[in-house]
């Protein structure tokens, strides 16, 4: 398994690609919230160009 770096929430809202994210929704907690395979790979290809 590699590291990636940080990706902040602020950072997750600019992203039109992540609006789906459970963790952008109101009431839900960032350590506990559930992400697809799908939207996994957009949060790497996100860090990807951020980098």
């Amino acid at each position: 398994m590699r590291k990636t770096r940080l990706l902040c929430l602020k950072e997750m809202r600019e992203r039109p690609e992540l609006a789906d994210l459970l963790v952008l929704k109101p009431a839900n907690r960032l350590s506990i919230t559930p992400v697809t395979p799908d939207q996994w790979r957009r949060v790497l290809t996100a860090l990807e160009s951020i980098a």
